[in-house]
């Protein structure tokens, strides 16, 4: 019989030094992962659709993490124009993405 660990948060590993995104970082299981690896010493970029709501959610981690280096960054996933621009800024400011949350989705309607 296998024997399975139940993982917690408790069990990611240091990232002091470790460059992060996270999409859909403003609330929900984006922001708690946003919240951890923060926690953990990464540079943890809130990627948000909303600005007004990003910078809510960069409150929350900066209030529960005070040494905190997480910022905030417009990106609309559904706007090539901002993933465009996303992309540019964050490779002119970090030049290189250690860690991929890809959190933020889209719903497609139904298919007629």
């Amino acid at each position: 019989m296998v024997k399975v660990k139940k993982w917690t948060s408790a069990d990611i590993p240091v990232q002091t030094g470790k460059v992060v995104v996270v999409t859909g970082a403003s609330s929900g299981i984006g922001l708690e992962t946003a919240k951890e690896l923060a926690r953990r010493g990464a540079e943890t970029i809130l990627a948000c659709r909303s600005l007004e709501r990003g910078q809510q959610a960069l409150n929350a981690i900066r209030s529960e993490i005070p040494t905190s280096t997480a910022k905030v960054m417009p990106l609309d996933l559904a706007s090539l124009t901002s993933i465009e621009r996303f992309s540019q800024q964050f490779r002119d400011q970090y030049g290189r993405l250690d860690v991929l949350a890809n959190n933020a989705g889209i719903m497609g309607g139904a298919y007629t």
